[in-house]
């Protein structure tokens, strides 16, 4: 039997240098997942109520987000939360770099 559970969660290209990123996020059960993006100093910069998956692997529900281009360098935090009725919110966070494309 599968529990609700957020498993992981994880940005590609991290750094990105020069591509948009995509956001990954593997939630077993969850009947909505809400991500929300911060630059350094704190401002939402983008969101996504997560509704549909992309994929279903290994009991996991894969729900993927590619950012919205034009994300200024720097350092960003993301913020998920995986809802279900009748549960707590699970909840995670992590950080991303958009940094300048090297050049050589």
């Amino acid at each position: 039997m599968s529990l609700f559970s957020l498993a992981k969660i994880s940005v590609h290209p991290n750094p990105s240098q020069g591509a948009v990123p995509e956001i990954s996020i593997e939630a077993s059960l969850a009947e909505r997942v809400e991500l929300r993006v911060f630059s350094a100093s704190g401002q939402l910069v983008d969101s996504a109520d997560l509704n549909s998956l992309s994929e279903f692997v290994n009991g996991f529900s894969i729900y993927r987000y590619r950012l919205k281009p034009g994300l200024m360098l720097g350092k960003y935090r993301y913020s998920v939360q995986a809802l279900r009725q009748g549960f707590l919110p699970l909840k995670a966070e992590g950080t991303f770099l958009i940094q300048p494309r090297w050049m050589p």
